[in-house]
């Protein structure tokens, strides 16, 4: 409700609680097809992706991580969210991906 209402922050806010709730209670195999649910609704929204991203690298899915990051990094370039992209395009590095130094170049052009 949050997202449809334009309270982005909020529902970031309540999308981590709601994450980390399931977390404690060891309901972890739920989080994946819920964020996956709200990455589908609201595929503009790169906090989605990094969360859902966070979860697939715990699991060791780095190959579906990475590519999340990669989209998450582009939709913040794309509203001028420099920092945030550069952000993320750290992440992606730390995960060694076979074209890192592709991803170093870009975040020295940002």
């Amino acid at each position: 409700l949050n997202f449809r209402l334009g309270e982005n922050h909020q529902a970031e806010v309540r999308v981590g609680n709601f994450i980390t709730s399931l977390n404690a209670r060891d309901r972890r195999e739920e989080v994946i097809p819920f964020l996956e649910k709200l990455c589908e609704d609201w595929p503009q929204r790169a906090y989605l992706k990094q969360a859902l991203a966070d979860q697939y690298q715990s699991l060791g899915r780095t190959q579906d991580a990475l590519r999340l990051l990669d989209e998450a990094g582009e939709l913040l370039l794309n509203a001028g969210d420099r920092a945030g992209a550069a952000e993320v395009i750290q992440r992606i590095i730390v995960l060694n991906p076979n074209e890192a130094d592709r991803y170093r170049q870009l975040l020295g052009n940002i």
